[in-house]
């Protein structure tokens, strides 16, 4: 894992990360406090913020749950990834075995983007943008988990022109990172075992922190869970964390090996 520089996100890379909760201002309080993030209303009809860094730099969004069409759907972050076509990369996910959760829709001003899933179930959204911009470099690392690495990996590479490097793990097997040419943007976690049982395949977002144990040890008091203690990552890649929101959303952290 890496952190990036501020820039604008290549065509095939993860260009917006937006939490879905039904607990908009609790979730907006909780990351303040923790991460020192702010919010800013958006032009977009309906409730919908904009997350940036400690430092004011966009990142993502947070999109408001309570409406009927959101039904018992969890609260959840979700994955962009930048794309040249909308439709056109729709239909190749569907001809790949994937499905469309929702169609290619247009957001005025900003571009088109359509809500799939792979054949093993993880969703993302892929997103045309209008004009792309620069974003914070906040979420350093994206995991897909899944029940089927070798279909997952079959359906990125052909959908996206990913390729893959795989590490040793020791007794945990191989690890699996997603290249999008030269710059590695994530990994992919096959979900075995039972602390997996009822977790849905999904990606999960790692924020790049500086002192994890200290962060994880002020969650629960503001309102979160800790899901996943800090631990080390095996050939001493760094430390990861996950935890959930107050409004039910999951998210991990990372903090390298340099900074420990």
């Amino acid at each position: 894992m890496s952190t990036t520089t501020q820039c604008v996100p290549a065509i095939g890379s993860f260009c917006w990360f937006e939490l879905n909760t039904r607990d908009v201002e609790g979730v907006k309080k909780f990351f303040g406090e923790l991460l020192g993030w702010t919010t800013s209303p958006s032009q977009m009809a309906g409730e919908y913020h904009h997350w940036h860094d400690k430092d004011g730099v966009m990142f993502g969004g947070i999109m408001d749950m309570n409406c009927p069409e959101w039904g018992e759907t969890p609260s959840h972050w979700m994955s962009y990834v930048a794309v040249e076509d909308c439709n056109a990369m729709v239909e190749k996910v569907t001809a790949l075995g994937g499905n469309v959760c929702v169609p290619p829709t247009d957001i005025p001003t900003v571009g088109r983007f359509s809500v799939v899933s792979d054949p093993t179930g993880a969703t993302f959204s892929v997103i045309q943008l209008d004009d792309p911009k620069p974003i914070a470099p906040v979420v350093v690392w994206t995991e897909c988990m899944t029940r089927d690495a070798g279909k997952a990996k079959d359906f990125y590479t052909k959908l996206l022109g990913w390729t893959i490097e795989t590490i040793p793990m020791g007794a945990d097997g191989e690890y699996t990172m997603w290249k999008n040419g030269d710059t590695m943007l994530g990994g992919m976690m096959h979900m075995d075992g039972p602390q997996f049982e009822n977790i849905p395949p999904h990606w999960l977002n790692y924020i790049g922190v500086e002192d994890i144990d200290n962060l994880a040890s002020r969650i629960s008091a503001l309102g979160g869970t800790v899901v996943q203690p800090p631990m080390d990552i095996p050939n001493n890649m760094g430390r990861i964390s996950v935890f959930s929101d107050p409004g039910g959303g999951h998210i991990a952290m990372y903090q390298s090996a340099q900074k420990k």
